[in-house]
């Protein structure tokens, strides 16, 4: 891609700001895919999106340890067996893949450009809920519902599978966090407290 001036991380405005232009210039002009494995382009395939799932979860688990009480893991493997059964709805897209805001660039406190793609085969609402679990900052059910409500779909999407994508999206994201940002990882502990309530009872 062409140089995109600007700088990564900082002076990036609200979150709402940035994830409007995300999704109205990157997210929804996604293009379906057919006959490609789920998974990572140049990496490794899966046979659906909750084999996907369950390997993120699995990869997140080896790096938290004891920091989130064991209770927490039990109920988060609940809800990846629960975002099983959405399987049958989900529909294929070529995604950025690591769409966050350390790959995002901004000039004037404004989103000017997306860079490093790893490209992965998987629904959009992945590369959504990355993007908005991404900083912690404005992780919040105003700023989810605002943005969420920008997003074209291609099937219903009640609020509650929403939250469900969105706490596992944070719980896999508190692992990436604890490798290599640990400086944000107090704000996703802080965060986590506030949204593990949307875990599944056991």
């Amino acid at each position: 891609y062409s140089y995109i001036s600007g700088e990564t991380h900082f002076t990036r405005g609200s979150k709402i700001e940035w994830m409007t232009i995300l999704i109205k210039e990157l997210l929804n002009k996604y293009k379906k895919v057919t006959n490609e494995n789920w998974g990572r382009v140049n990496g490794i395939h899966r046979n659906s999106w909750a084999d996907f799932n369950l390997s993120s979860l699995e990869f997140a688990q080896e790096d938290k340890g004891d920091l989130l009480p064991s209770e927490d893991h039990k109920k988060v493997e609940l809800l990846v067996n629960k975002l099983k059964t959405y399987e049958h709805q989900e529909e294929k897209y070529y995604l950025h893949g690591d769409a966050g805001v350390h790959n995002f660039v901004y000039k004037g406190n404004k989103l000017n450009g997306v860079i490093d793609p790893m490209p992965l085969i998987g629904p959009k609402i992945y590369d959504f809920t990355y993007a908005f679990c991404s900083s912690p900052d404005d992780l919040n059910l105003e700023t989810l519902l605002s943005s969420f409500s920008l997003l074209t779909q291609d099937v219903p999407f009640n609020i509650e599978r929403l939250l469900e994508e969105v706490i596992f999206q944070l719980y896999t994201r508190i692992g990436v966090c604890i490798r290599v940002h640990p400086h944000d990882l107090s704000g996703y502990l802080k965060s986590w407290k506030e949204w593990r309530v949307y875990l599944p009872s056991m």
